[in-house]
């Protein structure tokens, strides 16, 4: 059995950008608003005196981290959806029990979910458990991402 214990959305603001257009980004991802026990923004500077600000929101709620799952599914494309089932196995890492994903975060504050493997995303780490180490964990985070529409 495989289950999804957290979700982390990570999104790092520049100087360049304003907050609120940043924090834009995270709450156009969720499907419900933003608890602040939940989200947590760090202002920092970087070596070269640049501001900075890194914006988490994580959750361990199973009905919240169901809901964002769904949520997304629901709001990707299907070629977004294609690019995700071409590049699954690769997102997955068995040891540490996580998968990760990055969007573009321009494109969601438009709204669009595009995923990017560049920089200037927004980080989803998705953690999970499973309490048979010998079961091949891959057909079921398949079988998990098709449940929730995110792959065809």
């Amino acid at each position: 059995m495989l289950k999804i214990t957290n979700i982390s959305l990570t999104v790092f603001g520049y100087m360049t950008e304003e907050v609120d257009r940043v924090e834009q980004i995270i709450k156009n991802i969720l499907p419900f608003e933003i608890s602040n026990d939940n989200f947590t923004h760090i202002k920092s500077f970087s070596q070269f005196g640049d501001k900075f600000s890194i914006m988490n929101y994580e959750t361990e709620n199973y009905e919240e981290v169901n809901q964002i799952m769904k949520d997304i599914g629901k709001n990707m494309s299907k070629t977004e959806k294609l690019k995700i089932k071409g590049k699954l196995k690769k997102l997955i890492d068995l040891d540490e029990k996580k998968i990760y994903f990055r969007l573009n975060k321009f494109d969601l504050y438009n709204n669009e979910i595009i995923f990017d493997e560049g920089n200037d995303v927004l980080k989803i780490e998705i953690s999970y458990n499973t309490y048979n180490k010998n079961e091949n964990n891959y057909d079921k985070i398949e079988n998990l991402f098709k449940l929730n529409e995110w792959i065809n």
